[in-house]
C-alpha cells in the first residue's frame, strides 16, 4: 500500500461542475430584488477555481466584475471582456496603476500610498477612475 501525500491528485475524488444556467438564474434573482442597482460578479481566484473567463461569459447580465489583482483583471480583458472590472486590492505601485490605465480597470484605494502611485505621471497621460474603500469598522 503506497502513501499518497497531500496534493496527490489521485487522492481527490471531488469533481466540480459549474451550472451556467444556475449562475444566470442566481444573478436574475439578485437583479429582481434590487431593481435598478448595478451588479458586479466577484470572480476572484479564477472564480474560486471555477474559471473566471467561463463564469464571466455565463453572466452576461451582470454590469461588471470584481477581482483581487491586476493580473486577474488582465486575464478577463485578454479574453475580450469589455465590462467594468474593479480591482479590489488596488494598485501596489506605479506599474499596476499603468496596467489599470491601459486596460480601463477600476482600482480600489485603501491607503495613501496607493493614491500616490495612481497620481504618479502615467506613460500616456490617461486618468484613472478608482473606488475609495472606507473602513466602517467591520473589518
Amino acid at each position: 500500500m503506497s502513501d499518497h501525500g497531500i496534493g496527490d491528485v489521485r487522492q481527490r475524488a471531488v469533481q466540480i461542475t459549474v451550472d451556467r444556467a444556475a449562475l444566470r438564474h442566481n444573478l436574475e434573482l439578485v437583479r429582481k430584488r434590487v431593481p435598478g442597482a448595478r451588479t458586479f460578479a466577484v470572480v476572484k481566484a479564477d472564480a474560486y477555481g471555477h474559471g473566471a473567463v467561463e463564469v464571466a461569459r455565463a453572466l452576461d447580465a451582470t454590469d461588471g466584475f470584481a477581482v483581487v489583482t491586476c493580473n486577474e483583471a488582465r486575464a478577463l480583458r485578454d479574453s475580450g471582456e469589455q465590462r467594468p472590472i474593479l480591482v479590489m486590492q488596488g494598485v501596489r505601485d506605479a506599474l499596476d496603476a499603468d496596467t489599470c490605465r491601459q486596460h480601463a480597470l477600476w482600482p480600489a484605494v485603501h491607503h495613501a500610498t496607493q493614491l500616490q502611485a495612481m497620481l504618479a505621471p502615467s506613460l500616456d497621460g490617461t486618468r484613472l477612475e478608482a473606488w475609495l474603500k472606507v473602513d466602517t469598522g467591520m473589518g
